[in-house]
């Protein structure tokens, strides 16, 4: 197979660099930046600083391979099940609704 005809990465076919920032990395995951950032705290998306070292500020560079990998990735998981909680408002037919109240009237 000559590089003639071995299929574009994945790169060339977006026409994006090999890092993107945040901002990009959003984007392409059709989410906030926010989450992005959640991403990367969590582990789940791989990051670079290239901020400046005096700066307090990180400006990240994220993998493109890294996110797409996750954007095309899915997990299926088992939804969660729905448990159905009891009011303590509940008055259950028969049951008087003011047992906490007790009325007394002064005696003259």
């Amino acid at each position: 197979m000559s590089i003639e005809q071995t299929p574009k990465s994945i790169k060339d076919q977006l026409g994006l660099p090999e890092e993107v920032s945040t901002k990009t990395a959003a984007e392409i995951l059709q989410v906030d930046v926010k989450t992005v950032l959640k991403y990367h705290r969590e582990g789940q998306l791989p990051a670079r600083n290239i901020a400046a070292p005096s700066s307090a500020r990180p400006e990240y560079r994220f993998p493109l391979k890294e996110v797409v990998a996750l954007r095309t990735g899915y997990s299926f998981h088992e939804p969660a099940t729905r448990t159905r909680h009891r009011s303590c408002r509940t008055v259950r037919p028969g049951q008087y609704q003011g047992q906490h109240i007790q009325l007394t009237r002064d005696k003259h």
